[in-house]
């Protein structure tokens, strides 16, 4: 069976030359093809693939690569990785050099 690939987000520049169809067993998992985009390190994604990068399966959102889910995957099925484009300083970061004035 195959599904869609897009990966997305900030780090994935290289993601140009990443597979954008992959072709699995029937039963094979998000896992499976975690396993299998992992493996493609060097097809510019490999290691790459961050922990809190965002995951979502035609439309449904799973969690993150790290912590998500379990969803066995069906011919057609769109695999979305959406690492973070934006972050933030820590709180005590953000406001150094700042003077605030409480009222």
């Amino acid at each position: 069976m195959y599904i869609h690939v897009k990966i997305s987000g900030r780090r994935y520049d290289a993601s140009a030359t990443a597979p954008t169809l992959l072709d699995l067993d029937p039963g094979a998992t998000v896992d499976d093809a975690l396993d299998i985009l992992r493996a493609d390190g060097g097809a510019g994604t490999g290691a790459s693939i961050i922990p809190q990068a965002v995951l979502a399966v035609s439309g449904e959102h799973l969690g993150t690569v790290a912590d998500h889910a379990p969803r066995t995957l069906v011919e057609g099925d769109e695999l979305l990785i959406f690492a973070p484009v934006a972050g933030g300083a820590p709180p005590q970061t953000a406001q150094a050099g700042r003077r605030v004035r409480r009222i």
